[in-house]
């Protein structure tokens, strides 16, 4: 469904079809991780990023610890930041996959004092299910549909970040070039439109 089909559906249909959208572009993410960790291990046999994959965490400070090895500093900033967009976004997905998404808080419920209700069909409160670490009331927030939908459009354009981050580690520059030093921008239907650096240039 393209986002013009939204509307169409009711407010909490709405909710439910682009929660699963974060997590079935986040479940594409995670593998690109996987397989740019495998080449910066220098694993370069196609099912190399199936081998007893770390979690997410794990693959990121894994990547990061094989950052010093690029030769390059150009190509090395450039993974990095790649590295970091990908792990923002991730950790925004588990606030969606982990957190609870309600339309409103009961007045006597004690365990969120400080919330106040949603405004709109297209808000929720996201809140956490266990309370902050001085124990407090769970963190809790009111969150836009419109919010949600950037994150899949953020998660996409990561997904193909990291994919271009592990071309151009392959050697193919120039196929990648323009998607690890350019502009990206995400697109809701798993595509993504981008400035290259040389274009920016001119």
């Amino acid at each position: 469904m393209n986002l013009e089909g939204l509307p169409r559906l009711s407010a909490p249909n709405r909710w439910v079809y682009v929660v699963c959208k974060i997590v079935v572009e986040s479940v594409s993410m995670d593998a690109r991780l996987r397989a740019l960790l495998a080449i910066m291990r220098g694993q370069t046999e196609p099912d190399a990023a199936l081998e007893a994959a770390p979690p997410w965490n794990k693959s990121i400070t894994d990547c990061r610890e094989l950052l010093p090895a690029i030769a390059d500093d150009t190509t090395r900033a450039a993974v990095a930041a790649v590295l970091g967009e990908a792990d923002h976004a991730w950790n925004e997905r588990n606030r969606y996959v982990h957190d609870m998404l309600i339309d409103k808080i009961a007045a006597d419920d004690d365990s969120y004092p400080t919330v106040v209700g949603s405004k709109g069909d297209d808000q929720r409160l996201r809140m956490r299910l266990a309370r902050d670490k001085k124990g407090g009331a769970p963190a809790a927030e009111v969150v836009s549909l419109d919010h949600a939908v950037e994150l899949v459009e953020q998660i996409v354009s990561a997904t193909w970040r990291l994919q271009a981050a592990r071309g151009y580690l392959l050697g193919r520059t120039n196929m990648w070039r323009p998607l690890l030093f350019g502009h990206v921008t995400g697109v809701w239907d798993g595509s993504v439109e981008w400035i290259s650096v040389d274009e920016d240039d001119d």
